[in-house]
């Protein structure tokens, strides 16, 4: 039998039974069990940033595997802090759309996106300057201008508050659109778009991949929630969190065989450089930091002519770079990586 454990909120259990269901093609004569788990980091409605970080959404399955309770932990990459525990991460599944999605009433007046990219080759500290505020003289003409270039949040009842409790989030957001207020705002996705519906906040940030594997985006999510409307944002601008779209399996290291048959190696490779960039800037619950990795030349991990591109964001900064990939030298690509992001870091 194969014990897999997985925190309790609705997304949890179906990226659980995604990976349940990928273990039973792999191995049909073995019995698989979900076991939910209710985590400290579920129970609390206090800021990561001041009672553990997100290692509370994980801490209880790893003791689990720790003790033996359970073979395998499921979760979302991006929670997943790094540490020194005996277990390891047997097997990331394909990735899902990494980008992320603005969520608001339908009434406000809402950008398709950021249309200027806040990525370019050397370090970029933002958009470009914003017109005078009207009270100050400003012409109305260029914040007109300036509103159909880059967006607005603009709508008639004041200024809008977008809820998230993540920092990269709340800083890509503040360079994206300066006039919004950014409230800290927790819970999983189905309370969060509620606090929306509600009116309590006017506007969240969430994954992709966790509105998709959930069946709430596009048409779906317009069945259900009427009065909301969705933005796709782009990657370029908005970078996402390291691991974003990834749901890992982790276990203990004799285990690792038994996962093995399930791991997409495009989306390993992929993670782990992000995930490898992020420990070099020091990343935690408290950081400002996104880092996405994607095939440009060459399609997959076995391609001999294949390079990356890595796109990054640091407390308000992002910078891009495009590495070719030669298989044999891992140490150089690391130490760029590692330059990278000292460059980034400045």
């Amino acid at each position: 039998m194969i014990r897999i454990g997985t925190r309790s909120s609705p997304l949890a259990l179906i990226q659980a039974s995604l990976v349940r269901d990928a273990l039973a093609l792999a191995h049909p004569h073995k019995r698989i069990e979900i076991i939910p788990f209710t985590t400290r980091g579920d129970q609390t409605t206090k800021s990561l940033h001041d009672i553990g970080g997100k290692a509370l959404f994980t801490k209880e399955l790893q003791d689990a595997l720790l003790t033996n309770t359970i073979d395998a932990a499921v979760h979302s990459l991006k929670d997943v802090e790094l540490h020194d525990l005996p277990l390891v991460l047997g097997a990331y599944l394909t990735r899902e759309a990494p980008r992320d999605v603005l969520i608001t009433q339908k009434d406000h007046v809402i950008p398709v996106s950021p249309s200027v990219s806040l990525t370019s080759p050397s370090v970029s500290l933002g958009l470009p300057v914003r017109p005078k505020p009207l009270g100050e003289g400003g012409d109305p003409r260029a914040h007109t201008s300036w509103a159909q270039a880059h967006g607005s949040f603009d709508h008639v009842g004041g200024k809008l508050n977008l809820g998230t409790c993540s920092p990269r989030r709340a800083s890509q957001a503040k360079l994206a659109w300066p006039e919004i207020t950014i409230v800290d705002l927790r819970g999983n996705v189905g309370t969060r778009l509620q606090q929306v519906v509600d009116g309590k906040i006017d506007a969240t940030i969430l994954a992709a991949a966790g509105l998709t594997r959930l069946g709430l985006m596009d048409d779906a999510f317009a069945e259900k929630y009427p009065t909301l409307q969705q933005t796709a944002l782009s990657i370029e601008t908005f970078i996402p969190a390291a691991g974003q779209g990834v749901i890992a399996i982790e276990c203990r290291p004799g285990d690792a065989a038994l996962f093995a048959p399930i791991n997409d190696p495009n989306t390993a490779y992929c993670a782990q450089l992000e995930r490898q960039f992020s420990k070099h800037l020091g990343g935690s619950c408290r950081t400002a930091l996104g880092a996405h990795v994607r095939f440009v030349g060459g399609d997959s991990v076995n391609d001999s002519n294949k390079s990356i591109e890595v796109l990054a964001f640091f407390e308000g900064r992002t910078l891009t770079r495009t590495f070719k990939v030669d298989d044999g030298d891992a140490a150089d690509l690391a130490n760029e990586i590692h330059a990278m992001a000292d460059a980034l870091k400045g």
